[in-house]
């Protein structure tokens, strides 16, 4: 899905202004089958933004549930919905929602990790930073989950030569700078991978944050059923990363 700047500017030339210390920050959240989360997402969603002046736009990404359903009857004024007919992928959904943000910080999580908002407490002197991006770092994960994402982050470093840790945690949160250049993103779960690694190479700031990734109440992953899918997953990052690096 090649993307240009141009398409961009005309999506976000508006800034949206919110009265808290968050005013130029947009979550985006994709949803596929995730209905039975829905309800308690978009009524965290709603606390948050009310509480802190955060904007929201929930991504409907092709879901083949009662999703759609339950979205349309959201309206809060700080939530928006994107609905997309077909699932092209996590990063396509992440992108479509990215590009209907209006603020100058766009961030973004996991559906069923809508919990870590409660704990987002970044200084207003780091957020309004366009120098600087913010990513979590997960504390909770098992000893399998911390080997195998350990070892996808040094191939990754490897291949990419930039030092890059715990790729795939929540929430992300990066300046709308930065991703106005970017032109052709992944549509898989590289994509998480593969804006990291730009705001790396682009010279920006790092801050990560402490979280304690909250487990999933209702439903099941889309993707994570088992060990064995999250080493599926490690690998086929660490591929996307080799194709990032050939593409230079």
């Amino acid at each position: 899905m090649l993307v240009c700047n141009q398409k961009f500017d005309a999506l976000t030339s508006n800034v949206h202004l919110v009265s808290s210390k968050y005013q130029m920050l947009t979550i985006v959240i994709p949803c596929f089958n995730e209905f039975e989360n829905l309800p308690g997402l978009i009524e965290i969603c709603s606390e948050v933004s009310e509480q802190r002046g955060i904007s929201f736009i929930l991504v409907n990404n092709g879901s083949t549930d009662q999703s759609g359903e339950i979205l349309s009857k959201s309206n809060h004024p700080g939530i928006s919905i994107v609905n997309l007919k077909v699932n092209e992928g996590y990063g396509n959904g992440l992108w479509e929602g990215i590009m209907a943000a209006k603020t100058e910080l766009i961030g973004w999580l996991h559906a069923d990790q809508a919990d870590l908002l409660n704990s987002l407490d970044i200084p207003e002197d780091l957020i309004i930073n366009p120098e600087m991006f913010h990513k979590g770092l997960r504390l909770n994960r098992s000893l399998k989950e911390r080997f195998i994402s350990r070892n996808m982050e040094l191939a990754c470093s490897f291949i990419l030569r930039i030092k890059m840790r715990d790729i795939n945690a929540q929430p992300n949160i990066y300046p709308k700078s930065l991703l106005k250049t970017i032109e052709l993103p992944p549509r898989d779960f590289s994509f998480d991978m593969f804006v990291y690694a730009k705001a790396l190479e682009s010279g920006l700031y790092e801050n990560r944050f402490k979280v304690i990734a909250p487990k999933r109440i209702k439903g099941s992953s889309s993707w994570n059923t088992g060990f064995a899918s999250i080493i599926r997953m490690s690998l086929r990052t660490i591929s996307a990363a080799h194709k990032f690096r050939s593409s230079k």
